[in-house]
Order: C-alpha cells, then sequence, then structure tokens
C-alpha cells in the first residue's frame, strides 16, 4: 500500500509539472476554455495529490498508535499480573497478621485472667494468713519475726495492688469499663475526696490540705474511678513530701473544666524524665526520678482521666516540688447538687 500511495504522489507531481510545462512552452496561445480546463485539471491533480499524501500520513500514524496501544496493553497486562500477586501476597499477609492479632489479644486475655484468678487470689490469701499470724491467732512471735512477717504481708498487699492495677489498665484500653456517671459539685467532690482518701504513714509528720474555689460548678464522675486516681497521686505526693500536700480544686472558664491539683514540697521531677511520666510500667524512684519499673500508676490516672473526657498533665510546682493537674470538663457553671 506504501508503494501505491508514493505512485499516486509521483503522478500526481508530474502532472502538475507537465501543466506548467504545457502553459507556459508549448501552449501559450491556448483559449481561455482552454485555460480554465488546464487550471482544473492542475487543481484536480494537486488536491488528489494532498489527499492522497495526508492520507498516508494519517495510515501511518494510526498504525504507529495501533502498535503503541498494543504495547500499552501488554505492558497494562503485565502490571495489572504484577498487582494482582502483590495483592493476593498482602491478603495472605493480612490474613496471617490477623490471626496473630486475634492470637496475641486472646493470650493477653488469658494473661490477665490468670493475673487475676490465679495470682491475685492467692496473694490475698497469703496476705490474709500472714495478718492472722501477726495478729499472734496462731502463737506469739517475737520482734524480729513480726518485723519479717510485716514485710511479707506488705509485699502481698503490694503485690495484689499491682495485678488489680494491670487489669483495670487493661480494661481501660480496651474500652472495657462502664462509669456510673453522677453530677458533682467542686466543692462536695473535694469534701468526699477529703473523707475518702488515706494519707500513707511516712516517716515525717505531714500536712494535708483541702482547697476548693468556685465551688458551684458542676463535673459528671465515677467517684469511685476518680478517687481511685487522686488516691495514687496522694500516694506518690506523701512519699516526696517534706512537710506537705496541697489538693486544690479551682474553675477555669477559658477553658471551661473544673482542675483538681495535687501539689507536694518535694524535690520535683527531672525534665528528661517528663515525656515517659505517663506511660505503663514507670515508677516513682526515691530520687524523685521517673523510670522503667514494675507499676502502672500513673499510665492508669492518665487512662482513668481520659475515661473521663478529661485530661492529666504535670506542672513544676512553685515550692519546687511536683504538682499534677487533673481537668474534668464542667457540665454547668450554676449550683448544683449531687445526685445519686
Amino acid at each position: 500500500m506504501s508503494q501505491a500511495v508514493s505512485t499516486a504522489v509521483i503522478v500526481a507531481i508530474v502532472g502538475l509539472l507537465a501543466a506548467a510545462a504545457l502553459e507556459q512552452f508549448f501552449l501559450p496561445d491556448l483559449s481561455t476554455g482552454q485555460m480554465r480546463l488546464l487550471h482544473l485539471t492542475r487543481g484536480f491533480l494537486a488536491t488528489s495529490g494532498g489527499m492522497v499524501f495526508m492520507w498516508w500520513i494519517m495510515h501511518h500514524k494510526e498504525q504507529e498508535l495501533t502498535r503503541l496501544r498494543d504495547q500499552f496493553k501488554e505492558q497494562l497486562s503485565a502490571r495489572t499480573a504484577e498487582l494482582e500477586g502483590a495483592v493476593a501476597a498482602c491478603q495472605v499477609h493480612a490474613r496471617a497478621v490477623d490471626r496473630m492479632s486475634r492470637s496475641v489479644v486472646q493470650q493477653r486475655e488469658d494473661f490477665l485472667r490468670a493475673l487475676k484468678l490465679r495470682l491475685s487470689t492467692p496473694a490475698m490469701a497469703s496476705h490474709r494468713a500472714l495478718t492472722h499470724l501477726l495478729e499472734g491467732e496462731y502463737g506469739e512471735l517475737t520482734t524480729e519475726q513480726k518485723q519479717v512477717v510485716g514485710l511479707l504481708a506488705d509485699n502481698c498487699s503490694e503485690l495484689q495492688h499491682q495485678l488489680l492495677m494491670l487489669v483495670d489498665l487493661y480494661r481501660y484500653q480496651t474500652g472495657d469499663v462502664d462509669l456510673r456517671l453522677r453530677t458533682w459539685t467542686l466543692d462536695k467532690l473535694l469534701r468526699e475526696l477529703e473523707t475518702r482518701l488515706t494519707v500513707p504513714a511516712t516517716g515525717n509528720r505531714l500536712a494535708v490540705r483541702y482547697e476548693a474555689g468556685d465551688g458551684g460548678v458542676a463535673v459528671e464522675c465515677d467517684f469511685s474511678e476518680l478517687s481511685r486516681l487522686f488516691q495514687h497521686l496522694l500516694d506518690n505526693a506523701s512519699t516526696f513530701a517534706r512537710s506537705e500536700v496541697t489538693i486544690k480544686g479551682t474553675w477555669l472558664p477559658a477553658a471551661h473544666a473544673a482542675v483538681i491539683a495535687v501539689e507536694d514540697d518535694g524535690p520535683g521531677i527531672p525534665p528528661e524524665d517528663l515525656p515517659r511520666l505517663f506511660q505503663g510500667f514507670q515508677y516513682v524512684s526515691e530520687t524523685g526520678k521517673y523510670y522503667a519499673g514494675a507499676t502502672v500508676g500513673l499510665c492508669l490516672c492518665a487512662e482513668i482521666a481520659r475515661a473521663h473526657g478529661g485530661t492529666i498533665a504535670y506542672e513544676s510546682a512553685p515550692s519546687g516540688g511536683a504538682r499534677f493537674v487533673v481537668s474534668l470538663p464542667v457540665i454547668a457553671s450554676d449550683d448544683a447538687t449531687h445526685t445519686d
């Protein structure tokens, strides 16, 4: 076909040249009608040649586009096959990860169930037996024996406490917690905390002060869970305070929040330890530092505050000690009463 097109174009060009030669050299005395016919012939030849040439160009481009299309189809098919293989591999991997995740979750639940049933219960029984032993129900003990048995009883109590906190932390992190929310005014909440919280026995004389401001504002909270949060903060503050711990409630209108701060006049916390403060398994050392250990207290405090729609944060106290601030959303600014 290319040869035929080339022949047609050549014939058209030769015809045009021949017509021009006839007009200029061989037929100078043509009549008007003859000249018109010659011009029409030349126009026909030029148009025909041009159309044939354009058709050839378009046909050539069509063949090129067809070739490119076929190449694209081949590349697309190959790429599609690769992607299908990758998707299949990802699906297999995802199913394996899902099975592994379910297995890990099940193992964690089994582990926590074992903590609660297999470890916490024996620890409780051991603590009771040691307490009876200390009270002399199995005979009088010497002073040295009482010290040893008392230490064992304290360790059993701490073990039980840590096990229960682990279980509670898991409940909060998995959303398996049902808060019994009630409405409390800030001053009522502080008074009830003052009644409920117990001050740990320390070697120094420790004063614990409760201050409530803007007591008419109201919050919704589960008092039992919230008291656990502040009991842990009070335990920490009592450990490091030199002479005084202050628990103060205030209202921040700009933040629309009620704030309860637990402040001590102890050594405070070094800045380099703050990023990990509310992570799991952080321990309060005797030097005031928080490092990886076997307790989850502050992490559980953060989860309890978050479950109430609030936050917990650490600040340096004006006295140079530590100040933990718990913020809870305010639901009313007028006088409210505690509803049972």
